[in-house]
Formats: structure tokens, C-alpha cells, sequence
């Protein structure tokens, strides 16, 4: 599946070498354990923005993953 989407990238994107940078745009604390950060990814191929929830845990800010359930997309 990789080698199949690779053709679809310019391989000038690739060989530039690039690093992806990450800058947080802003932190909300929630609760004393939990927190939403919103980020933007910006790569060589594209930028984009996204929101991430972090929750304490054993005194280390962990990155949250909800479980999807029920949803025939993540099968």
C-alpha cells in the first residue's frame, strides 16, 4: 500500500529532506488532569491543524487516544 501512495508524492517533497515542524497554537487546561492542546503540523506535503487531549497520568502528560466503538470506519 506504501510503494501505491508513493507515487502519488513529489519526489521532490521527499529528497528536500525536510524535518515536519509542530507548533502549538494553544493549551486549555480542563480539569487538574486533563488538557486540550491545539497544534499545527506543517510537513513538507502539507500544513494542517488538529486538537489533541492530554490526560495526567502516574505524573506524566500522556497523549489521549479514545477507543472507538460501534463504528464499521474503524474495522
Amino acid at each position: 500500500m506504501a510503494s501505491f501512495l508513493l507515487q502519488y508524492v513529489d519526489s521532490s517533497y521527499l529528497e528536500s529532506d525536510r524535518p515536519v515542524v509542530i507548533d502549538i497554537i494553544s493549551m486549555k487546561s480542563t480539569s487538574d488532569t486533563t488538557a486540550t492542546v491545539c497544534y499545527r503540523k506543517t510537513t513538507p506535503i502539507k500544513d494542517f491543524s488538529d486538537t489533541l487531549e492530554f490526560r495526567k497520568r502516574d505524573g506524566k502528560w500522556l497523549a489521549h487516544a479514545p477507543i472507538i466503538k460501534n463504528n464499521a470506519a474503524a474495522q
